[in-house]
């Protein structure tokens, strides 16, 4: 800051500059994780669904062991009819708890790039901003106070 006639200098013009680019990343950034954070909780949703199905199909197999062995999954027919189904209903359990982490990641994330304070994305800026605001009131102050006294 110049402290004559309170222009900005250079540098200060070099880190608004930067601001602004690092602010259009931030942009960037935001709608990428916004996306992605859909596409999964879409996902999760399909996911969800689908588990719906094979834990109806499970019970639905655990009702007809009941009334006939055979299709017990420890049985060759058992084994044929459910143990795939079995298998896809575990896998898709861990798909989603990946989503689920997945999409507190980037809830994490939108938190972070929302946040204006000094632990977020411009954190340094706003504290360079604050001690260029805080040099330009302590200048003031001693010009003000070291301003020759002319008598009228």
């Amino acid at each position: 800051m110049n402290n004559l006639d309170g222009t900005p200098s250079k540098a200060l013009a070099d880190v608004m500059r930067a601001h602004k680019i690092d602010d259009q990343r931030v942009a960037i950034a935001r709608r990428n994780v916004w996306e992605y954070k859909t596409g999964l909780q879409g996902a999760l949703k399909s996911l969800s669904i689908l588990l719906l199905s094979y834990k109806s199909a499970k019970n639905t197999v655990k009702k007809a062991v009941k009334k006939d062995s055979s299709y017990n999954p420890v049985s060759e027919y058992g084994k044929a009819v459910c143990g795939g189904a079995f298998q896809n209903g575990h896998h898709l359990e861990a798909w989603k708890r990946n989503a689920v982490s997945e999409i507190g990641y980037c809830k994490k994330q939108e938190i972070y790039l929302d946040d204006d304070s000094r632990k977020g994305p411009f954190g340094g800026f706003h504290k360079m901003n604050a001690m260029v605001d805080a040099a330009r009131d302590k200048t003031r102050k001693e010009l003000k106070a070291n301003r020759p006294k002319c008598p009228v």
